[in-house]
């Protein structure tokens, strides 16, 4: 197989819509140069327009104006302008511009040739997890919320194989050139998010978060099969529904989890995603609560627009955002029907998990309510990603019997998915 890089990539245009060009602040463009006299086709694009923006490197993108009462007439009869001020990113329209259409333009870096056309391996049948608390060859157990999550998996799929990698069995699987050398120094997030992309580069399989709950078996959503990948998107909740609605260019597709990935070993978005994040590492992208994104030097203004907006704070979204973006092949690819995307918005799994992590204790394990058991388990609900705060406050206050037994909302979600019974045994009178 071959995969090559083709150096001479054309920048793309995207329409936003019909009107004028505005930025995430709302505001209109101030250095504009315009065009007379210019093609204006049936979708509103204008080739003059487009040649000039492309010949000017400080150009985001332009607008069309058909002098023609908006009748896109593919004749010379209208204007355009061109956004030259590289500081105003286009993303979204003022609606009150008539007659008028704005696009924004994506700068790619390469278009890779040969990627994913190749016949690969189907996903190995493994199970990866990263704990920072559990030492395999000591005996001693994860904590029980964590347990119960191992224990689904091995009941709903019965023919992976599980490995649960800690801090002093991480060199059992891999070599110290798979690792940065300040490894051991990271926080235990980043050790996580270093070690599954090392782990699925080298081995391929599936990770999942060692606080992911299963409701339905691997092979009941995921796509095994050559070039085909799987990915979850969760709704975001901490940017405001106006801001969002203020960036056209992305949506959530463009924000996989992080807590979920499968694919055979060597496969191209991995590797490119564990480079871009073995850089992040490298310029110190573990302090990035400190520094932000933007002090990084690693993403450009439009990467950092869109992120912001998607909710996308950690190095290893960010790094995935990035793999996609700046590749014109490998985001044909992510938008191609070989890419199967599960969306959790909503009320529904894991959405609702986002939207209530201030009661996810008191509603699942001391309280015993039918409809938030459904929304949990309904179909289309495949996997259940308990934030880590939320977890820590399990394991503080909910005692192992009452996470199996207790007659509660999350007993109902047990038994749903037929883990009722499968933990220790219940204390009298649960």
């Amino acid at each position: 197989r071959s995969i090559g890089l083709w150096s001479n990539v054309p920048d793309q245009f995207f329409a936003l819509g019909d009107g004028g060009c505005l930025n995430l602040k709302g505001e209109r463009p101030v250095s504009v140069l315009v065009v007379g006299d210019a093609t204006i086709l049936q979708d509103g694009s204008s080739p003059e327009c487009e040649q000039r923006c492309r010949s000017n490197g400080r150009c985001t993108g332009y607008m069309t104006h058909d002098t023609e009462s908006a009748v896109w007439t593919g004749k010379k009869t209208g204007t355009c302008g061109i956004l030259t001020d590289p500081n105003f990113q286009p993303t979204y329209i003022d609606r009150k511009a008539l007659n008028t259409k704005c696009f924004w333009k994506h700068v790619y870096d390469r278009a890779t040739s040969g990627l994913y056309t190749w016949q690969e391996a189907p996903i190995p049948s493994v199970i990866w997890t990263y704990w920072r608390g559990v030492a395999d060859d000591s005996g001693a157990k994860p904590p029980a919320f964590v347990d119960m999550c191992i224990k689904g998996w091995q009941f709903l799929n019965p023919g992976y194989n599980i490995h649960v990698l800690t801090p002093e069995t991480v060199s059992k699987w891999l070599s110290p050139s798979d690792l940065p050398e300040t490894f051991k120094d990271l926080p235990v997030q980043h050790q996580s998010e270093i070690v599954r992309l090392a782990l699925l580069l080298k081995y391929g399989g599936v990770w999942l978060d060692p606080t992911v709950f299963l409701t339905r078996s691997l092979t009941s959503f995921m796509e095994r099969a050559s070039s085909s990948r799987t990915f979850f998107h969760t709704e975001v909740t901490e940017i405001p529904q106006e801001l969002q609605a203020r960036n056209k260019r992305v949506g959530i597709l463009f924000k996989p989890d992080d807590w979920f990935l499968a694919s055979p070993p060597r496969d191209p978005f991995i590797n490119r995603t564990q480079s871009c994040y073995r850089a992040f590492i490298d310029a110190g992208g573990y302090e990035v609560k400190q520094r932000g994104l933007a002090d990084l030097g690693m993403f450009d203004q439009q990467q950092l627009e869109d992120m912001f907006v998607l909710g996308v704070k950690s190095g290893l979204t960010a790094c995935m955002f990035k793999t996609v973006d700046e590749d014109l092949t490998m985001e044909s690819w992510w938008l191609s029907g070989k890419v199967h995307h599960i969306y959790q918005a909503g009320p529904f799994g894991g959405a609702w998990l986002q939207r209530h992590q201030d009661r996810v204790l008191d509603t699942l394990w001391h309280q015993r309510n039918a409809g938030v058991a459904a929304v949990l388990t309904y179909d289309g609900v495949y996997a259940l990603h308990f934030p880590e705060a939320v977890e820590q406050d399990v394991e503080a206050s909910v005692p192992a019997d009452v996470l199996w037994c207790g007659h509660n909302t999350w007993h109902m979600v047990l038994r749903k998915i037929g883990l009722e019974g499968r933990g220790p045994q219940c204390s009298a009178g649960r």
